[in-house]
């Protein structure tokens, strides 16, 4: 029986509406751990982000993407490549003494707040999720405890039954995908880093926010109307640039 346009408007969102797009993380995870060539002369750091980033532009252009625009994808992998070191990431996320005016995680969830593009349940939610994700950064929620608190979020989410058409449903659910496939492709890949360095490995979740959420309060500085689907490609990018980082030591 079809379903008609009264059904899908019933229709609630779930993350597992979104598993393609953390599938999609993992497999530059995958492609990065099967494929990259060590360095054979030294260089800096720069030149090894631009290494790293190379092996993700390139997997892009060579694959089908159905899950987020490829451009859009393209463009955020150049945008947050400065992720791939970590204390990049974890600067814009944490800092709470900038000087350049930006805003770090905390600061962006309120303003999406302010200006409306996110409701009280979205932003409250998010805040939460980025204070455990600092948590663990930190040291006082280890990896198993904070992989169960992305389960309780994903419970929490699942059951506010955000409509089909909520935007703000739909990122908070793209970023939820990519964080629970994320630590699931690390505790099934342990041996991914040779030198057995212990990754941070929620940094793919950082990235995830903060290209997300970044896209679209840049969005509304621009005085541009939000674009979505634009985001859903910068939450990838994000996290894909703070995961393949992981190898930055090993060149």
């Amino acid at each position: 029986m079809a379903c008609t346009n009264d059904d899908r408007q019933n229709e609630t969102l779930k993350v597992d509406n979104f598993t393609k797009i953390g599938e999609l993380h993992n497999n530059f995870l995958t492609n990065i751990k099967d494929n990259i060539k060590p360095l054979t002369v030294n260089q800096n750091n720069e030149k090894k982000i631009d290494y790293i980033n190379f092996y993700n532009l390139n997997y892009t252009s060579n694959e089908i993407m159905n899950v987020v625009n490829k451009s859009s994808l393209i463009k955020s992998l150049n945008g947050t490549k400065r992720f791939i070191k970590t204390t990049n990431l974890t600067d814009e996320l944490f800092d709470i003494e900038k000087n350049d005016g930006s805003f770090n995680i905390f600061e962006i969830i309120q303003e999406l707040k302010n200006q409306n593009t996110f409701g009280d349940f979205g932003s409250n939610f998010m805040n939460d999720f980025a204070i455990n994700l600092k948590h663990n950064f930190n040291g006082n929620l280890s990896d198993s405890d904070y992989k169960q608190t992305v389960l309780l979020s994903i419970e929490k989410y699942n059951n506010h039954n955000y409509s089909s058409n909520s935007k703000e449903g739909v990122l908070i659910g793209q970023i939820l995908s990519i964080s629970i496939h994320s630590i699931e492709w690390w505790e099934q890949n342990p041996d991914a880093i040779e030198n057995k360095l212990l990754p941070w490995v929620a940094a793919d979740i950082g990235g995830a926010i903060a290209g997300g959420l970044g896209s679209v309060l840049s969005n509304w500085w621009n005085d541009e109307d939000v674009d979505w689907s634009d985001a859903a490609a910068w939450a990838v990018g994000g996290a894909v640039g703070a995961s393949t980082g992981t190898w930055l030591a090993t060149l």
